[in-house]
């Protein structure tokens, strides 16, 4: 999924990429998306931005995440 939004810039090495494939997986896990859901695509491509732009580490990038996308009430 990363490889498709990164599209210009240094190459991510392992440790990047294993950083920001967790937190998108932990976003997907808490909020029960799938993997190619809007929601989770998009929350991968702001990931890459906010890394590209100097934000790279891991609390800085977890903290914009769920800012930009609190989570929704459970529904009944």
């Amino acid at each position: 999924m990363l490889q498709a939004f990164w599209q210009s810039g240094q190459p991510l090495g392992p440790d990047e990429i294993i950083m920001i494939n967790r937190i998108v997986a932990d976003f997907r896990r808490e909020r029960k998306l799938e993997a190619d859901s809007e929601e989770a695509l998009r929350a991968a491509a702001e990931l890459l931005k906010w890394f590209r732009t100097g934000v790279t580490q891991s609390g800085k990038l977890r903290e914009l995440l769920y800012s930009l996308t609190p989570p929704q009430p459970p529904t009944k």
